[in-house]
């Protein structure tokens, strides 16, 4: 016999050191897919926010700059609200409002629509009527978006304040 064949084997320490090896490696592969994920979920919050605020304030443009003058607010005064004089009898008046968190517009007697969905909220809605005698008319309107976040999650947590001037044609 050849006593002087040794065993391949792993040594105690040799497979403690190898487990504490593997154990940092995954928690750092566990910690960067968790700031993807959490950026890509507050990526998405922005986006959706960004977008419902460029829709509605496109539209708000879209109907200021149809319009023949604006009702209210008056000139020099601002409010949460605006009621323009259109062209069209059909939607005359048209007002655009702030009712609790959600903005709606009326036209004539239709009823309400709601210009922002369910997961943004509209915290803020003011107009102020820029406009000066002898002008068509000019409003500047200041709106403030939140994402609707049930679940408290941080990286839903986004608020952001779109400022636009309109001109009426």
């Amino acid at each position: 016999m050849d006593h002087n064949k040794h065993k391949q084997a792993f040594t105690l320490i040799e497979v403690l050191l190898y487990t504490a090896i593997a154990a940092v490696v995954l928690t750092i592969i566990t910690l960067v897919f968790t700031q993807i994920i959490f950026a890509r979920a507050r990526a998405a919050t922005v986006a959706e926010v960004d977008q419902q605020a460029m829709q509605i304030l496109q539209l708000i443009s879209q109907s200021v700059r149809d319009s023949e003058a604006i009702i209210l607010p008056s000139a020099g005064l601002s409010s949460n609200q605006i009621q323009l004089d259109m062209v069209t009898a059909a939607v005359d008046p048209t007002t655009i409002a702030l009712s609790g968190n959600t903005l709606s517009m009326t036209e004539k007697f239709f009823p309400p629509v709601n210009l922002s969905s369910n997961r943004v909220s509209v915290d803020n809605f003011l107009v102020t009527n820029l406009s000066r005698p002898g002008t068509k008319g000019v409003v500047r309107v200041a709106l403030t978006l939140s994402y609707v976040n049930p679940d408290g999650r941080s990286e839903n947590d986004y608020t952001q304040t779109y400022y636009a001037s309109i001109n009426v044609r």
